[in-house]
């Protein structure tokens, strides 16, 4: 039970040194060494060498790992105060003296508990066997002790200089844990490359040319209206971005990789007019990313942007194309008496299909460019012929007919009387 750890924490030393160090007397290493170990610039590598060294330890000239353990046990939560805060000292001492037991005899290893946190530091020619002891302490831990842990492990370094980078990275990726959480193991090995990527201004602009090929197919996908496949784009790019920012300082450097995104992203939207400016700025999908709260959440709100920004386009075509019909219309009203008027001036003046402008024009507004013309034309003429006492067949040439015969059919079926007829009921001659 977790209860049996809740004991008293006043035996618990600051540091330990396992493997072949414990054949040396235990020195009393004071809490400020280990915080310039953790906490300090990268000059703080020399001075826990220097420290160490000054006691009669020199740390062997090895590689090695870094690795932070973390506690994950809802029950801590039923206890508050020097209770809880003892509960978790001893399930670190108990999981700190289970890695020393896993440990080979001939490895150096340094075990830091320190503000309740389990740090170890391993050093050994092959790493890699650093990993096995922690999948083996967290599953002990889980097994025999009954309570759960996670290790986060940095990447091999060489030197005791780079002691702070390897803590960073740790500490960085702990950061990120809950991010991160259903995406990684009990057991986290932090990628090789992490400190190079962190650090290599070449790999990040490899990696961000992937942002133009996929923004590109997101536009394509939206101007086909199709949500799945602006999702299927999205969800590829958001984890490949959260992928690479694995290990990264948290959540500064995921943050601003997805602004770098999410902006080039807008910008290709509204530069082939898939979407205005307010409507991005409205939204502000980058934001939105950046608050949520795991993985699965921010892998998911690839749908939610996919859809809105489908329904806005949909949207803004359905705009657009009520502008283009009302322009249309009154572009064939305005120059109606123009002999050549029809399909191929109008498909002419804006830049469609004489096929595409007639069917569209017919479905928006039920009758034909055509119709709209002799319309107009008749409307024109029955004025004329009102007003003054011109020949009919001037008038007809006038309004854009080429023949009278083709005036008098037109005016007939509109007017459901001749224009001479029209005309004599009026009493003009």
């Amino acid at each position: 039970m977790l209860e049996q750890w809740c004991g008293d924490s006043s035996g618990i030393r600051p540091i330990i040194l396992a493997g072949k160090w414990m054949e040396l007397k235990q020195p009393e290493c004071l809490y400020g060494v280990i915080s310039a170990l953790l906490f300090r610039s990268s000059e703080m590598g020399n001075d826990i060498a220097e420290e160490l060294s000054s006691l009669g330890i020199d740390l062997p000239d090895k590689p090695f790992r870094v690795a932070y353990f973390s506690l994950d046990d809802d029950r801590l939560q039923s206890l508050s105060g020097k209770d809880r805060h003892n509960c978790r000292l001893n399930m670190y001492d108990a999981l700190r003296d289970t890695l020393i037991r896993f440990s080979p005899e001939d490895s150096y290893s340094i075990h830091v508990l320190l503000l309740g946190q389990l740090i170890s530091v391993f050093y050994d020619e092959e790493t890699d066997l650093f990993v096995d002891i922690c999948k083996e302490a967290v599953a002990h831990a889980e097994k025999e002790l009954d309570f759960s842990a996670h290790a986060s492990i940095s990447t091999q370094q060489n030197s005791v200089e780079n002691v702070d980078a390897a803590c960073r990275l740790v500490r960085d990726f702990e950061n990120s844990r809950t991010f991160y959480a259903d995406f990684v193991g009990q057991v986290f090995d932090i990628p090789a490359d992490a400190m190079i990527r962190m650090v290599d201004h070449d790999q990040r602009t490899r990696f961000e040319q992937t942002f133009f090929q996929t923004a590109e197919h997101v536009c394509g996908s939206v101007r086909a209206k199709d949500c799945e496949l602006v999702t299927q784009y999205l969800r590829e790019q958001l984890l490949k971005i959260a992928e690479n920012c694995l290990g990264m300082p948290y959540p500064t450097t995921l943050n601003l990789t997805i602004n770098r995104f999410v902006s080039l992203l807008q910008y290709r939207l509204a530069e082939q007019e898939l979407a205005d400016w307010r409507y991005l700025a409205q939204m502000d999908f980058s934001r939105d990313l950046i608050s949520c709260a795991n993985l699965e959440q921010y892998l998911d709100h690839s749908r939610v942007i996919a859809e809105a920004l489908v329904e806005h386009y949909c949207k803004r075509t359905a705009n657009q194309h009520d502008k283009l019909m009302h322009s249309i219309y009154d572009f064939v009203e305005q120059n109606a008496t123009d002999v050549n008027m029809g399909l191929s001036v109008v498909a002419r003046e804006f830049k469609i299909k004489p096929r595409e402008a007639a069917e569209s024009f017919r479905q928006y507004f039920g009758e034909s460019v055509n119709d709209v013309m002799h319309r107009a034309r008749v409307r024109q003429a029955k004025e004329m012929l009102l007003t003054t006492d011109m020949p009919v067949q001037e008038i007809a040439e006038a309004v854009g007919y080429c023949s009278l015969a083709t005036m008098y059919r037109a005016f007939t079926k509109l007017e459901g009387v001749a224009p001479g007829k029209l005309r004599q009921g009026k009493g003009i001659g």
